[in-house]
Order: structure tokens, then sequence, then C-alpha cells
């Protein structure tokens, strides 16, 4: 018996499990970033229609707290995706 090339499957077939792992982690990375877009774009929408000023100071940390989640999971290089 010939360790060497069902090594190789090994490898082959656990390299493949981790690059579909890593798609499915990009997809929903990248499902994240457009859910984050929405929801700014909502929050600053209703800025625009005006409302009094606790809704407006709400609306403006939840648009804060939505850029810093855009931030941190780094959408700007998923941009053309989007």
């Amino acid at each position: 018996m010939q360790i060497g090339p069902m090594l190789c499957g090994l490898l082959l077939i656990s390299a493949l499990g981790a690059a579909s792992a890593v798609a499915a982690d990009k997809d929903k990375r990248l499902e994240n970033c457009r859910e984050l877009i929405a929801k700014i774009d909502k929050l600053e929408s209703h800025r625009r229609r005006g409302g009094s000023a606790g809704q407006m100071d709400s609306w403006k940390r939840q648009i804060h707290r939505a850029q810093a989640d855009y931030s941190r999971l780094n959408c700007k290089k998923l941009r053309r995706r989007l």
C-alpha cells in the first residue's frame, strides 16, 4: 500500500473543503456589507426628512455604529462587488 498518493488525496480533499469554507465566509461578509449599506441609506433618508432632536441623534448614532461595522468588516475591499 502506498501512503504517498493516499496522503495527497486527503490533502487535496481538505484543501477543497477549506476553499469552499472561505468562499462561503466571503459570501456571508458580502451579504453583511450589503445589509449595512442599506441600513445606512435608510437612516440617512430618515435624517434628511427630519424629525425631533432625539430622533435625529438616535439615527446619527445608529449611522455611526453601522459605519464602524462597515469598517470593521473591511467592506471597502468588496466595493466592486457591492
